[in-house]
């Protein structure tokens, strides 16, 4: 059995109720959709209908460090905007 992991990133700066920024990718495949067998398209979903209370955000520079991998509450962020 392969447990071949499927990967669509998106760029994406997302502030935080602390103010901080963070900058970096998330993968709009990281939890299925509505229906069985599908992902959320838009990136407003995962963060909307998604049931997952985190997100992983890589390649994130964080406080100007580089290529840093940050789980985030999702109760945390303010807003999130698509950097593609």
């Amino acid at each position: 059995m392969s447990h071949e992991k499927r990967i669509e990133a998106r760029k994406v700066a997302i502030r935080l109720e602390d103010g901080s920024l963070i900058r970096g990718k998330i993968n709009l495949l990281a939890e299925p959709g509505d229906k069985k067998g599908e992902f959320f398209n838009r990136i407003s979903d995962l963060f909307t209908k998604g049931k997952n209370p985190f997100i992983v955000v890589f390649e994130a520079v964080v406080e100007g460090k580089d290529n840093q991998v940050v789980i985030i509450s999702k109760n945390k962020i303010l807003c999130v905007h698509p950097e593609d």
